[in-house]
């Protein structure tokens, strides 16, 4: 690989975050309210439907098989992908997504604290850098606003961040079942 392309690539990164300083700030202020807000309600209680579906996610990411694990990041990386499409077209949009990331984020993190211990704390550090990935899409989407007039031409626009999911992804499920299970029956 181009190391020429990888300086570039973070380059672009920090000029965005210099020329869009109060887009990058109101994001940051969207992602950290939308995270606490996600810790929130699944603290409320034990017997919503939040607190039972964030434990279900990380119950599959825990204990899970390959497929099952693969499935919950592809989706998830497909419908990240999506609302990163959806803002090229409307700035506004990008912040909605963001806060919905992070509110489901932000309920991932308790639910790993909570369900699995120890544990969970290992996978935490996955799902921070993986949230971490998230809001560079969504922030890249957001700079990156563009005229577009349909769905495709979002997509050309949007390569990178197709791109960064797919490695993100990648990534994730090499150091779960490499890393953190080898880990987790050592323990």
């Amino acid at each position: 690989m181009n190391t020429r392309f990888i300086y570039n690539f973070f380059y672009d990164i920090g000029y965005n975050i210099r020329r869009n300083r109060k887009s990058f700030l109101f994001c940051c202020a969207v992602a950290l309210a939308a995270t606490v807000l996600g810790v929130v309600l699944f603290k409320i209680s034990d017997y919503n439907w939040w607190y039972s579906n964030r434990c279900d996610f990380i119950f599959k990411i825990v204990y899970g098989g390959f497929f099952s694990v693969f499935i919950a990041f592809a989706v998830s990386s497909a419908i990240i992908c999506l609302l990163c499409f959806a803002t090229l077209w409307k700035r506004w949009l990008g912040y909605v997504a963001l806060f919905a990331i992070c509110l489901y984020f932000g309920a991932n993190c308790a639910a790993a604290v909570a369900f699995a211990g120890f544990l969970g704390a290992l996978y935490l550090i996955v799902l921070v850098s993986g949230q971490l990935l998230n809001m560079l899409c969504v922030f890249l989407a957001i700079c990156q606003c563009c005229d577009v007039s349909d769905f495709l031409q979002a997509v050309k626009e949007g390569k990178n961040i197709i791109v960064l999911q797919v490695c993100g992804v990648c990534v994730k499920l090499l150091v779960i079942f490499t890393l953190l299970r080898v880990l987790t029956t050592l323990i």
